[in-house]
Formats: structure tokens, C-alpha cells, sequence
């Protein structure tokens, strides 16, 4: 459920579900395995491993559904800079123009992490369903990133795992 929670809040006001979903799913394996089963340890491991599978799994999923399932169109950056957030923390921001003459206003979700400079010809990887925001990467690179796929698997592992494990040794 993590991980869908994950998958849930990199769309348009989808925090709005993924958050609850987290919290219903590391406090649904927190509550049978640590207080129905009597295995604190296992209990703290899949809650923990379960809220983290959420920030990992999002991000990497959105990445490698974007450059395996996304149409790649040709752009330029037109202007990079930064915005403020609601805070007041200055975040990375692109101005990307495609082909087409789409403009998009791309964000460190987007993966404008100031890598990009201006007139610098980029790849949008654009939802096939037009769900979610384009994927802006550098021409060539269509291969995802597979330190969060990783980190993300081992994540899912660890909380099935401990719920598994303690499952098999309730008292």
C-alpha cells in the first residue's frame, strides 16, 4: 500500500490520498504485527520500512514509467531560475518550449535539479495519458535510475519480510 501511496502523490494533488494511504498502511502493519501478534520489533521494523517505501518508491516509479511508457519529445530549456516554495525555500525551477510550442514549467519533481542551462536541448517524456506532468532528462538517457528502483525493492522486501516473519512466530 506504501508504495502505491508513493506512486499516488506524484500526481496533481495526489498527497491528498498517498499521505492517508501511508499512514493507514504503516500503522495498519504497526497495529496487527506489534499488537495483535506480540512482535514489537518486526512491528517498529515493517511501520518504519513501510512510511520510507513511500519517499522512495514515488519518485523511481514516476522516473521509470515516464522514460519506458512516456512519448519523448524534443525541447529546450528557455530559462532556468529558481521559485520560492509556500515556506519560502528557494527550489530549482526550468522553463522548457517543445516542438510543438507546448511551454512547461518544470520542477524538481520534474527533475529540474539545476543541471539544465539555458538553450540546452532537453527530452520531455510526456504521459501517454496525460495524467502526469512531463519528464525532462538530457537527449540519450532513456535508462532509469536504478538506485531507487533499489532501494525501493529492498524497501518492499524488508516491510513484507518483517510482517511475513512475524507472522510465521505470533504467539
Amino acid at each position: 500500500m506504501s508504495t502505491l501511496a508513493g506512486c499516488f502523490s506524484q500526481y496533481p494533488y495526489g498527497m491528498w490520498l498517498g499521505i492517508p494511504l501511508v499512514f493507514f498502511a504503516a500503522g495498519a502493519a504497526a497495529v496487527v504485527v506489534g499488537g495483535l501478534w506480540h512482535r514489537g520489533g518486526a512491528a517498529a521494523m515493517a511501520g518504519i520500512a513501510a512510511l520510507v517505501l513511500a519517499f522512495f518508491a514515488g519518485p523511481a516509479l514516476y522516473e521509470l514509467y515516464a522514460k519506458k511508457a512516456g512519448d519523448p519529445v524534443d525541447a529546450v530549456v528557455t530559462k532556468t531560475g529558481h521559485r520560492k516554495s509556500l515556506k519560502g525555500k528557494p527550489l530549482e525551477s526550468c522553463t522548457v518550449v517543445d516542438t510543438t510550442g507546448g511551454i512547461h514549467h518544470i520542477s524538481q519533481r520534474q527533475n529540474c535539479f539545476g543541471q539544465f542551462r539555458t538553450g540546452q536541448q532537453v527530452i520531455l517524456y510526456k504521459d501517454p495519458a496525460g495524467l502526469l506532468e512531463p519528464f525532462a532528462d538530457t537527449p540519450g538517457n532513456r535508462a532509469p535510475d536504478l538506485t531507487g528502483l533499489g532501494i525501493s525493492a529492498g524497501l518492499f522486501a524488508l516491510t513484507g519480510g518483517s510482517v511475513f516473519l512475524a507472522g510465521q512466530r505470533r504467539r
